[in-house]
């Protein structure tokens, strides 16, 4: 049996690991651009490499679109009503985080919010909230191409614009961000929700971590958020961990969901406190730098006479 090293994400060396790490050419790193990648492991016929210039875990072979896990009502682990009703707790909480931070940096609260990416319906019942589902070929457009496409109209006049977990889905993210941070104004806001690849969970659980699904194309950490970030004229503002808040008789009632016969057992289980759970998810925000205008400078030319 394949037995995991302390300190990488790789399996021991087996047969089909070796022929596996053989291979030196994949799909070149959309953030650094770099070709030379290093394979990790399989996970549900995927194959995830580790970029050797920039650090990126990605899907290599890339192929075409897969499924959009975009509707978390879909793809979203949400066994019951209490589960989504939790889920979306934990999403109105991250962005009454946001609008708290965007209001101490701007003096006022964001007037329109625009929200892309992993999503609830109940999310657009909040005020201020534009929920944008993309869904079928444009979900497609943006996996596959990188494009945005028509849902760039949404953005215009948004303040702070929310990406949960949306540039895992595109072969290209920084082509991506460079959109939606053309379509802001100076010191508009883009908070991006993402599973951190070098969080304590991701490391530890390694394949088995849950953000490591292959519905995703790429997993970032900072630095990569960073890199791409630049060029888009956007400064990190803040970054900070996002956890999901649950009692501990949640988390009874859920492992005894195996084993209905011990069922009576999760009444015996508190139930408060509220506890932050770290799963890995992140939340970076960037703001929209003005752009530099060098003032004009006058020049004066000076001749003087030269005398033999």
């Amino acid at each position: 049996m394949s037995a995991y090293s302390a300190r990488r994400y790789s399996f021991a060396s087996t047969a089909s690991v070796r022929t596996s790490r053989d291979r030196t050419q994949y799909v070149a790193c959309s953030v650094c651009g770099e070709s030379s990648a290093q394979y990790l492991f399989f996970r549900a016929g995927v194959r995830f490499v580790h970029c050797g210039g920039c650090g990126l875990v990605y899907v290599s072979p890339v192929g075409a679109a897969g499924p959009c896990y975009f509707d978390m009502a879909e793809v979203g682990r949400l066994v019951t009503p209490r589960d989504r009703e939790l889920a979306l707790s934990d999403l109105s909480r991250m962005l009454q985080q946001l609008v708290r931070e965007h209001a101490v940096r701007r003096g006022e609260a964001p007037a329109r919010i625009v929200w892309l990416g992993r999503y609830l319906d109940e999310l657009a019942e909040l005020p201020g909230v534009e929920v944008v589902r993309l869904q079928g070929s444009e979900f497609a457009r943006l996996s596959e191409l990188s494009q945005l496409g028509a849902s760039v109209a949404h953005l215009a006049g948004a303040q702070l614009v929310v990406l949960n977990e949306l540039l895992e889905a595109c072969s290209d993210p920084g082509q991506v961000l460079r959109q939606v941070a053309a379509a802001l104004p100076a010191g508009g806001s883009i908070a991006v929700a993402y599973a951190d690849v070098a969080s304590l969970p991701a490391r530890l659980l390694r394949r088995h971590w849950p953000a490591f699904f292959e519905l995703k194309r790429a997993f970032f950490g900072l630095p990569q958020l960073l890199r791409l970030a630049e060029p888009c004229g956007l400064s990190l503002v803040a970054h900070t961990a996002v956890p999901a808040h649950r009692t501990p008789r949640y988390a009874a009632v859920r492992l005894l969901d195996a084993l209905p016969q011990a069922r009576a057992l999760e009444r015996w289980v508190p139930a408060r406190p509220e506890l932050p759970l770290f799963s890995g998810l992140r939340l970076a925000t960037f703001e929209k730098r003005a752009p530099s205008v060098s003032p004009s400078v006058e020049k004066i030319s000076v001749v003087l006479p030269v005398y033999e």
